[in-house]
């Protein structure tokens, strides 16, 4: 899995850890816990060994999640069933986010404005109970405090709750 923010990659990674402990399987003879997440932030001098064979071999399912696709291990296009490649939410995503999990409406235009912010930011805003209007200043606030706005954001909101 290929994620836009290096930033945010912890996120992803709690995310894919919480996952992985909830994945069943009523086949006896196929190792449904057998799960492994991985985390690629860097290549070259400094990296980590990691054998991607060896590891595949060891374990049913692996999933491995990086800021870009040269930093997955060299063979991934042997060894993956698929290489996704994270895009930014759409508004769409955002407002349905808000109304399932947040039980919050949003408007279009704060929909596509908290798509804008890093995952991170969102997450640490955007609280159950707290007004879209008063998030997204945060959220702005937030940005704008500690750096320029990075080029996206997230579906965060599936975090916060």
């Amino acid at each position: 899995m290929i994620i836009p923010l290096s930033e945010d990659i912890a996120i992803y990674e709690e995310a894919a850890q919480c996952v992985s402990q909830h994945i069943q399987n009523t086949d006896p003879r196929i190792r449904s816990d057998d799960v492994r997440v991985e985390i690629f932030q860097q290549r070259g001098k400094g990296r980590r060994s990691f054998d991607l064979f060896q590891v595949a071999a060891e374990y049913e399912k692996l999933l491995l999640i990086a800021a870009s696709r040269d930093l997955l291990p060299d063979g991934i296009e042997f060894v993956a069933d698929a290489i996704v490649e994270l895009q930014p939410p759409h508004m769409r995503h955002v407002r349905g986010g808000a109304k399932l999990l947040l039980e919050q409406s949003l408007t279009d235009e704060q929909a596509e404005k908290i798509a804008t912010f890093p995952l991170r930011v969102v997450a640490a805003t955007w609280r159950k109970g707290r007004s879209p209007a008063r998030a997204i200043d945060l959220m702005a606030r937030s940005v704008s405090r500690t750096s320029s706005p990075q080029k996206t954001g997230r579906q965060s909101f599936l975090r916060t709750h």
